[in-house]
């Protein structure tokens, strides 16, 4: 099945990639859990930031952690979650789950425990959470 999909997203590289297809983020993670970095960031590199859109913000961030470079992103993610946006209040959870992982990747520990502390008010949430993406074990 994997080599069918890939020979289906092979097939479909020349396809001018916009953020609001439906299939650009799956691409995306699909290049990202191959350990496909290159094509991953190439897909990223081709969209304009789009602080907004918490689906392309996570995965952004995911990229920068992936690649080790998760200053990149801490920035972005401190805004959008400290920012009042219609469009993204309802993630400020994840947005402050993002920035401590982010903050733990980048070694600053206290921030991130501090960020997980703080912002961190459902108990079910970070556990589901967490269980799908273990910090420093990438």
């Amino acid at each position: 099945m994997a080599n069918r999909l890939r020979q289906t997203l092979d097939g479909r590289r020349d396809v001018n990639i916009a953020p609001d297809e439906d299939d650009f983020l799956m691409r995306v993670s699909i290049a990202q859990a191959e350990g496909d970095l290159p094509r991953a960031a190439a897909l990223l590199a081709s969209i304009h930031r789009v602080d907004s859109d918490f689906g392309i913000l996570a995965t952004q961030t995911y990229q920068a952690i992936l690649e080790r470079r998760p200053e990149q992103v801490i920035d972005r993610l401190k805004k959008a979650a400290a920012t009042s946006d219609p469009a993204l209040d309802p993630f400020k959870s994840e947005l402050w789950l993002w920035l401590a992982w982010a903050q733990d990747v980048a070694g600053d520990h206290a921030a991130a425990q501090e960020k997980l502390a703080a912002n961190t008010h459902d108990p079910g949430k970070l556990l589901e959470w967490t269980i799908g993406k273990p910090c420093r074990d990438l």
